[in-house]
């Protein structure tokens, strides 16, 4: 099944939308705002039924939401997992917080890791999952991470859940 991604010419070149339970990689440069452009598609998964999880490692979820309610954007329900306050040395009212500082990236991967794990099965329905600023933890070795992210591919189904994933070119090796 494919899902619309409420960006008509996206899903014309995407032969119809996303492929339900599948994942998707937004790779751009540094001067693209992935960001919003992933919001615009939760957005409509959104209003299409799905349940939304949102993965932040470099902004507070009050300022994403902040960020699409100024788009215009559907924001009710998102399930947010929250990386980032604890290094910023903020309180989070979200469910599932990073307490690990993302500087310590080996130990900071394997608990983000286990908050996924934790939300997509905590959350009922359909999922829409959004992995915000992937790049966050590639002091790991993309190896590392991609092992991970086919893990979940394979759990794709099982969890009813359709993943995306930003990152950013930054030119590195």
């Amino acid at each position: 099944m494919k899902l619309s991604t409420g960006i008509e010419k996206l899903d014309e070149i995407l032969d119809g939308g996303i492929d339900s339970h599948s994942s998707v990689l937004i790779l751009t440069d540094t001067m693209v705002d992935k960001a919003t452009f992933a919001q615009h598609i939760l957005s409509r998964r959104i209003m299409e039924g799905d349940k939304a999880i949102y993965l932040t490692t470099t902004k507070l979820p009050s300022k994403i939401l902040k960020n699409m309610y100024n788009h215009g954007f559907e924001t009710e329900g998102i399930v947010f997992i929250d990386c980032i306050s604890h290094t910023l040395g903020k309180e989070s009212p979200e469910k599932f917080v990073l307490q690990e500082k993302l500087t310590e990236v080996e130990n900071a991967w394997k608990k983000t890791i286990e908050l996924m794990d934790r939300a997509l099965r905590e959350t009922e329905g359909f999922k829409f999952f959004v992995f915000d600023c992937l790049e966050s933890f590639m002091g790991l070795g993309a190896e590392t991470i991609s092992k991970e992210i086919e893990k979940l591919k394979e759990d794709a189904r099982d969890l009813r859940t359709t993943f995306l994933f930003l990152f950013t070119d930054w030119g590195y090796e």
